[in-house]
């Protein structure tokens, strides 16, 4: 359960989860190498992208936001998140 004392319950899983997502944006590519500056300038776009989007629907106390995965063959990605009491729930659900 995280602190609810201080700042806005709702701003800090989504401060918590902007700093894991911009901390995880660049990194190593799936064969295990590095991943070229492009790449991982890309990956920190889209992080911030997606940090945007569930800090939005963290503000709102709950909400659903929705990913296309590249390449098109992998769908949807739907992350359903709800915060009650402290806590934050998050169901994904991939089409």
């Amino acid at each position: 359960m995280l602190p609810t004392s201080g700042s806005n319950a709702a701003e800090q899983p989504a401060q918590a989860l902007a700093q894991v997502l911009n901390t995880g944006a660049a990194g190593t590519t799936a064969t295990g190498g590095m991943q070229s500056e492009q790449d991982a300038q890309a990956g920190d776009v889209n992080a911030a992208r997606i940090a945007r989007g569930l800090q939005s629907a963290l503000a709102q106390r709950g909400g659903t936001v929705t990913l296309r995965l590249h390449p098109p063959e992998l769908g949807l990605l739907k992350i359903q998140m709800e915060i009650q009491d402290g806590s934050v729930q998050a169901k994904f659900m991939t089409e």
